[in-house]
């Protein structure tokens, strides 16, 4: 194990180095919301991290995954682009329950208490609250005509698919857990926190668990295959999903630490 962490370390100190050197910026990761509700950039390289640019302020809630993006901030929800430019602005009524990004296209959704926006670079799109069956809201997604909600009740999840012209509803999918958050992540993934533990539902149905010794009171995507969660005993930590996509078995979880504060 020593011998191969310390090409790896040598490797990244040195390009530590010379970004330093050049004046030049560590990759970006993505884009976090942090406790003081501010957005910054998130760089890094090697497993360390920094924040890098405030993109926003007054934030209550955001999520991006490297292709488009969603914030809101009192009765405004913004559409982030690919490099977190804000694309349009949507006036929005009621508190806002749950916000959610597609797993396959370029669409993000905002549900408040009193209505549904569908959003992308050409509409925005307006509905009603849907009838939701009983239980917890812990997740949103969807694609084209329908919405994906993950309702928690009873030690069990239901994913049900609802079709915004009609109404219609789809049970998609029943597993035992008792989630705070669930996140749709591609390829038909899920993760969710419970207890002091992240769990990964992978597209064949497996689950990997993660032990990180403190509930998990935010989580959200921060860019592709990168989430950001927050402790509550005041930690940054930021996730990786690792594996072959082409081989559901073998995605997981690798857990780095982030800076607490942005200077």
């Amino acid at each position: 194990m020593t011998a191969i962490l310390k090409p790896a370390i040598t490797v990244a100190s040195a390009l530590w180095i010379l970004l330093a050197n050049t004046a030049l910026e560590a990759p970006r990761m993505g884009f976090v919301r942090l406790a003081n509700e501010e957005v910054w950039s998130l760089r890094g390289i090697g497993g360390s991290f920094y924040y890098g640019q405030r993109a926003a302020t007054k934030i209550d809630h955001h999520a991006f995954n490297g292709l488009i993006g969603v914030r809101t901030s009192g009765d405004e929800a913004d559409l982030l682009g690919a490099s977190g430019e804000v694309l349009r602005v949507t006036r929005i009524q009621g508190a806002v329950l749950a916000i959610g990004l597609s797993t396959i296209e370029a669409t993000a959704y905002v549900l408040t208490d009193s209505e549904l926006w569908r959003l992308d670079s050409v509409h925005a799109d307006r509905f009603e609250v849907p009838n939701l069956p009983e239980g917890r809201l812990a997740g949103i997604s969807g694609a084209g005509p329908y919405v994906d909600f993950a309702i928690a009740s009873e030690g069990q999840v239901g994913v049900h698919r609802i079709w915004l012209d009609t109404g219609e509803t789809l049970l998609r999918e029943v597993f035992k857990a008792n989630p705070e958050h669930v996140l749709f992540l591609s390829r038909d993934m899920l993760l969710w926190s419970e207890e002091e533990s992240l769990y990964l539902r992978r597209s064949n149905g497996t689950v990997g668990r993660m032990e990180i010794g403190a509930r998990t009171f935010v989580l959200h995507e921060v860019g592709p295959d990168w989430i950001h969660a927050t402790a509550d005993d005041g930690r940054q930590l930021a996730l990786q999903l690792t594996g072959d996509p082409r081989l559901p078995q073998s995605m997981d979880m690798r857990l780095l630490h982030l800076p607490d504060t942005a200077k």
